[in-house]
């Protein structure tokens, strides 16, 4: 923030102490602990943050640098909450210290020094704090100090940067993602970005919680947050196979980003259905978009990767098609079948059927299928199909034209046939290797732990964000993996999707066990190398524990001659051991007296 405001040249940034401490810390941070192995002062400051430190940082706004910030919570009540204890209230603390009057009297006064004690050092680090400026004009950073400070400051985020993967999407608003883990689509979701107020919010409803860094600076689609929801069937786990459908769609929020975060609203941070779909306007085509429902294609999203990424001057694009799934392919329109699964918390209605969907003021006329995909698209299922319904190439669908972040719609687009052209880099191949190495690692993870029945299969649902990586490719996040996912028409574009995957399912789960070679459809099976099985344990379940039974066995009597026996015959054997000592001795007592 410091740096971007530097660069913008605006009025006001954070002081220079508190720069320069930040920094510092910064520092540590990166730090290889090898080099000061030598030196257990510094190993050990190295994740610390001394209390001068921390007195001055804990003041810092970071939406607003010359605002000063007031905690909400004291030192030793947020030592409480860190260690799972309760803070009292005000009348509890009342109560307490009448109580304690009226059983200690004879020590009022040293409880009162002790407290005017406490109060004098508080004041004297506040006065302390407050002589440092914590904001300064940008102008006051000039000069051979000043640089030198920003020069070390620019170096030491690279460095940060090129250690940890995470930091490009961390942001610097400390957000964070709290979900109740017993809950789906979306409920109970909330976005915060103070300590002592996710610790008041995890302590209600007795769930478990989840807390995730909020990715604050996600891939935006002209303005709007989105994610990937990919499905994973799983039909063994040992063999680990696991088939990746080919189709997978975007869902967006319901309203533009702000990296501020002054908007907590969920209909800014949250993509599920379920959620947005109460916000006013859902039902209304966003022209920003140029969707229905707040959801694209796969290939739309392939053809947005191209001109927002690509910079040729002559545009070769043989990827781009158009959704090989539509409603209009199937025949249907989805007002009359869209469907939606009740909501186990709600007492909503499924979807009715004939309930006429909500149009802008001027409504589009139904897209076709070569106008439902923005200029982009997949492959169509057959080439008799593909004759039907037109050609693959969607070029009809007006899309907002935004030249300055889309360099790809500029240059000469040319035939796909034209091979003096070189065909321009399909993002979406390398976003979908990403893709598949997580879901083979996640799967991976748990294999140990998962009792698995033969014969059986599971759906999945996973969930992925885009951020800027290295050379601001898209780089591929894991939000999370969902069980049982949401398969219902609850927009144009799950419908024709979900219908389409479930009855390819059918072709895997059922027709591949009894034909191998007969086709899956889109399902695509993920290649990994931890395809050969693994042998698993004789007598149990991999994740039982092993453990031993039994009882006292009885010595048969034989064994117990034989033991008297040998007892008796070591115990003669040291007497004459004893006798041949003792002769011994006298012998030489004999030799001594001549």
């Amino acid at each position: 923030e410091f740096l971007r405001n530097i660069d913008s040249q605006s009025g006001m940034t954070f002081g220079y102490d508190v720069v320069s401490t930040s920094f510092k810390i910064c520092l540590r941070l990166v730090t290889d602990p090898a080099e000061i192995m030598d030196c257990p002062e510094m190993a050990e400051a190295l994740a610390h943050v001394s209390t001068e430190e921390w007195s001055l940082l804990e003041q810092v706004c970071l939406d607003d640098c010359t605002q000063r910030l007031e905690g909400a919570l004291n030192a030793e009540d947020l030592h409480d909450f860190i260690h799972k204890r309760n803070v009292p209230t005000e009348a509890m603390r009342e109560r307490e210290r009448n109580k304690e009057k009226r059983q200690k009297e004879k020590e009022k006064d040293k409880i009162l020094s002790a407290i005017e004690e406490k109060k004098r050092k508080k004041s004297k680090v506040k006065k302390s704090c407050s002589a440092v400026s914590l904001a300064a004009p940008v102008s006051t950073f000039k000069g051979l100090r000043a640089e030198h400070l920003i020069a070390q400051v620019r170096e030491v985020l690279e460095e940060m940067d090129t250690t940890n993967r995470q930091f490009g999407i961390n942001g610097c608003r400390n957000a964070w993602i709290v979900k109740p883990s017993g809950k789906s689509r979306g409920r109970g979701i909330k976005v915060m970005r103070e300590l002592d107020e996710i610790f008041r919010h995890c302590e209600t409803d007795g769930f478990q919680w989840i807390c995730q860094k909020y990715i604050e600076r996600p891939q935006l689609i002209h303005g709007y947050k989105f994610d990937i929801r990919q499905w994973v069937l799983v039909t063994d786990w040992n063999p680990l196979t696991v088939y990746v459908w080919n189709q997978p769609y975007l869902r967006f929020a319901g309203q533009k980003y702000d990296e501020t975060l002054s908007d907590r609203s969920e209909y800014v941070h949250l993509v599920n259905n379920s959620i947005i779909k109460h916000m006013e306007g859902f039902k209304m085509k966003n022209e920003d978009l140029n969707a229905q429902g707040y959801m694209w294609f796969r290939q739309q999203y392939e053809d947005w990767l191209h001109a927002r990424f690509c910079k040729c001057s002559q545009h070769r694009t043989p990827f781009l098609k158009s959704p090989p799934y539509t409603c209009e392919t199937f025949g249907v329109r989805w007002e009359d079948v869209k469907f939606t699964a009740k909501e186990e918390d709600s007492d909503d209605e499924v979807c009715d059927p004939s309930e006429e969907v909500q149009e802008s003021s001027n409504p589009p006329e139904r897209q076709s299928r070569e106008e439902a995909s923005t200029e982009a698209g997949s492959q169509s299922p057959s080439s008799s199909e593909e004759e039907q319904h037109g050609p693959a190439k969607a070029e009809t669908a007006a899309m907002p034209d935004f030249a300055d972040d889309l360099p790809g719609r500029n240059g000469q687009k040319v035939s796909d046939d034209d091979e003096s052209v070189t065909v321009c880099e399909n993002l979406w191949d390398n976003i979908r290797q990403q893709m598949e190495n997580i879901i083979s690692w996640s799967l991976m993870c748990v294999v140990d732990g998962i009792q698995h029945r033969k014969r059986s299969f599971e759906l999945f649902g996973y969930d992925f964000m885009i951020g800027d990586g290295v050379n601001d490719r898209p780089e591929v996040w894991l939000i999370e993996v969902n069980s049982s996912p949401a398969c219902d028409y609850s927009t144009p574009v799950t419908c024709p999707l979900v219908k389409q995957m479930m009855e390819d399912l059918a072709k895997v789960v059922v027709d591949s066990k009894e034909d191998a070679s007969a086709p899956t459809g889109e399902w695509q099976l993920l290649q990994h190398s931890y395809s050969k099985p693994v042998p698993g344990r004789m007598g149990f379940a991999s994740n039982s524990q092993l453990e031993v039974l039994g009882k006292k066995m009885k010595v048969p009597k034989a064994v117990k001659k034989k033991k008297r026996k040998s007892s008796k015959k070591s115990t003669e054997a040291p007497k004459e051991n004893d006798e041949c000592v003792a002769e011994d001795e006298d012998a030489e007592d004999e030799d001594d007296e001549q």
